[in-house]
């Protein structure tokens, strides 16, 4: 359903109710002029007497969540010693899925960020994040800690939305903009879906393949090659979401796979497991990919 939000915008409400658990998504757009750097914020609360856990895949978003409620615990399934909890934080991208759980009572907004728009907000090249998650603070000190509670204390959904707002637009004026080489090596990957060759890429922008991979790696967070796996994986994902398919043959042709075996093994790297088990754990209203509530 779609609700009043802040002015020229509307929020997307999405209640689900199912043996799952219970909560509350609301989703909202950015002003106009942020859209270039953030491409949408969510608001969530959960209350339910299950313990809530999600799988959450590769992206080329940058996700950061401002927690209101008790810590979420995460599961990274390559290494289990770094199972830990954590509340307000950044993602930065990652190759691989974890798993994040919830104790049925959370409470939390979610900014995505593009990496360009990451990179501004931060103030810092994004391969300090890469493969990592970290607290909000220590990458933005006091300014993190005072968002948080300036959102937590706001009256309703679309006063926070516009908080977010203010603060984004103030960080992303005074923070340094991206090398003009790399802003255009991002849009011209993205546009393509992952598909441009990347040695053609860097003819075209007047450099070396090798040049052109090391600056986008430490802008950006991976390699060009790598991103572009990622741009075509998420493709994936959001045709099996959005039930956009005739057939999973014909979503890899159209996602730029070479094959089922290609598109097949992007999945287990990426997800863990073949898209037809992925399928499986797809909530239909959009809201969640569920994992296990007790991770291996």
């Amino acid at each position: 359903m779609n609700a009043p939000g802040t002015p020229g915008r509307a929020l997307q409400i999405v209640d689900h109710d199912s043996d799952h658990g219970r909560w509350t998504l609301v989703r909202c757009q950015p002003a106009a002029m942020l859209r270039p750097y953030v491409l949408g914020y969510q608001g969530y609360v959960e209350n339910t007497a299950n313990t809530v856990c999600r799988r959450e895949l590769p992206s080329v978003v940058i996700p950061f969540i401002i927690n209101f409620g008790e810590p979420f615990r995460l599961h990274d399934p390559a290494n289990i010693c770094r199972s830990r909890p954590i509340s307000t934080f950044v993602a930065g991208l990652h190759e691989r899925y974890v798993t994040v759980s919830s104790s049925g009572a959370a409470s939390c907004m979610q900014v995505d960020f593009t990496p360009l728009g990451a990179r501004r907000f931060l103030g810092l090249p994004l391969d300090a994040l890469t493969g990592d998650v970290v607290e909000l603070s220590a990458l933005i000190g006091a300014a993190g800690d005072d968002l948080a509670g300036r959102l937590h204390d706001a009256t309703d959904w679309p006063a926070r939305f516009g908080i977010l707002d203010s603060a984004i637009a103030q960080r992303i004026a005074e923070g340094p903009k991206p090398s003009a080489m790399i802003a255009e090596a991002w849009r011209r990957i993205a546009a393509s879906g992952g598909r441009i060759g990347i040695g053609a890429l860097a003819r075209d922008l007047d450099c070396s393949r090798k040049h052109l991979t090391g600056r986008f790696s430490r802008e950006i967070g991976l390699p060009p090659k790598r991103v572009s796996r990622i741009l075509r994986f998420e493709r994936a994902i959001a045709g099996l979401n959005g039930n956009r398919i005739d057939s999973l043959a014909g979503l890899a042709h159209a996602c730029g796979y070479y094959d089922q075996s290609h598109f097949d093994r992007d999945f287990r790297d990426f997800a863990g497991e073949s898209p037809t088990a992925l399928l499986r754990r797809l909530l239909p209203d959009g809201t969640g990919i569920m994992d296990d509530p007790h991770p291996r």
